[in-house]
């Protein structure tokens, strides 16, 4: 919450800034205006929750500011200070919508109660306006999400906190119905053409697979993406139907799902749910693990342990390799075996080739002929049932392709090769 201060005397400023204690409403910034003209200057400019002025100034009184206001700055809520306990102040104030007022000389903790009470109001007003017209919420809660990413390296966690708990404030927050996930995600290796285009298009495409795949819990995303190739994300779910590794799971479901669907890789840094420990905390704990990453590895990291490179690129090509050999009686294709890995087909086929020295279609091919020779040698099967086993169902192309790699056709090498 920002406060706008205006009061003709810099001493009464001076008293107001020193005695109340912003930090314990809190506060997070305080503007000051000596004019009703510089007040103006400062609503336009600046992002101000709470007017508090002085009524009896020269040239410009603060009733004629406050009237201004509710033309110019009708979400602001403005709190009257005065000197005079005139009845018809108050009467008129109040008339036009006025939220207290306080008298002069005050008492800082006068001061504070009334800006409590104020933040109260414009919690509510928030709320009741996300209950009246849902499909505004979700760019409403991203809009204060970017805020909330700015302000994190302001260091004023507790502002942060409770704005964010300000975003989800509701029935359900407050009675435990509902718990709330942050996940960071970075893009860390694009492969598609077209990435400034296609990355403006994935904050959507990120919201609607979350949301499918926590549909069983009621999800519902939130996602701001100030910072490039990078996006903080926060999951709203339905305590009641989220059982216990609901979350972990659906998280791991998202991961494999872009790693097999998109052009490009991706790590992601989850984060349990927000309790004690506050949001901001929690957004600094997974920017460490991002910071971690320093080679930018895809993969789920859970805590701020990197996986070594070269073992994580030798269990891939590992996994990829058993999937062939469990397959070389069918037609399988390279997208077949990135899939299985959960790779895109282009990062598969650098990560393949580099690790084996093979492309993956002479590594299949070998494969194929190595699995054909052993048949050929150790079984009494026919060549066009050796031909099938290991996937062609042309007897002709299977014995063409099998004199091009191995220098002879297959009746010849069982007869030079067999017992």
């Amino acid at each position: 919450m920002n406060v706008l201060i205006v009061d003709d005397q810099q001493a009464v400023i001076d008293s107001l800034k020193k005695e109340v204690r912003w930090d314990q409403i809190p506060v997070e910034k305080v503007y000051t205006a000596l004019s009703a003209r510089e007040a103006r200057m400062a609503l336009r400019n600046f992002d101000v929750d709470v007017l508090l002025t002085d009524i009896e100034m020269p040239e410009e009184d603060g009733l004629s500011l406050f009237r201004w206001m509710r033309e110019n700055c009708p979400h602001v809520v403005g709190i009257f200070l005065t000197a005079h306990a005139d009845f018809h102040y108050a009467q008129e104030a109040i008339h036009m919508g006025g939220f207290d007022y306080i008298l002069q000389p005050f008492k800082g903790e006068e001061v504070e109660a009334a800006l409590r009470k104020a933040g109260q109001s414009l919690r509510r007003r928030a709320a009741a306006e996300l209950r009246a017209s849902p499909e505004s919420q979700r760019g409403r809660r991203s809009n204060m999400l970017d805020g909330l990413i700015q302000k994190l390296n302001l260091g004023n966690d507790a502002a942060v906190d409770q704005t964010f708990r300000e975003m989800w404030e509701s029935e359900e927050l407050e009675r435990g119905r509902v718990s709330l996930h942050p996940l960071l995600l970075e893009l860390v290796d694009w492969h598609g053409i077209g990435h400034e285009r296609g990355e403006r298009m994935l904050p959507q495409l990120f919201i609607n697979v979350l949301e499918d795949i926590f549909e069983a819990s009621k999800g519902s995303a939130t996602i701001s993406s100030l910072t490039e190739s990078r996006y903080w994300i926060v999951l709203s779910l339905s305590r009641e139907e989220l059982p216990g590794e609901a979350y972990a799971s659906g998280i791991e479901e998202f991961y494999r799902f872009l790693q097999s669907n998109m052009d490009f890789q991706v790590a992601l840094y989850p984060a349990g749910e927000v309790g004690e420990e506050g949001f901001a905390a929690l957004c600094r704990r997974l920017e460490g693990r991002r910071e971690a990453n320093a080679q930018k590895r895809p993969g789920v990291y859970w805590d701020t342990r990197v996986p070594d490179a070269a073992a994580g690129d030798a269990d891939i090509v590992g996994r990829a390799k058993a999937f062939i050999a469990r397959n070389l009686s069918r037609n399988i294709s390279r997208g077949d075996v990135a899939s299985e890995v959960h790779l895109t087909e282009e990062y598969f086929s650098r990560l393949f080739s580099r690790q084996t020295g093979f492309t993956f279609k002479d590594y299949l091919l070998n494969e194929k002929m190595n699995a054909a020779k052993k048949l050929l040698v150790s079984s009494g099967l026919s060549v066009s049932i050796v031909a099938s086993k290991v996937g062609y169902d042309n007897f002709s192309h299977f014995s063409q392709i099998f004199k091009k790699v191995v220098g002879e056709t297959p009746q010849e090498y069982r007869k030079n090769h067999g017992n």
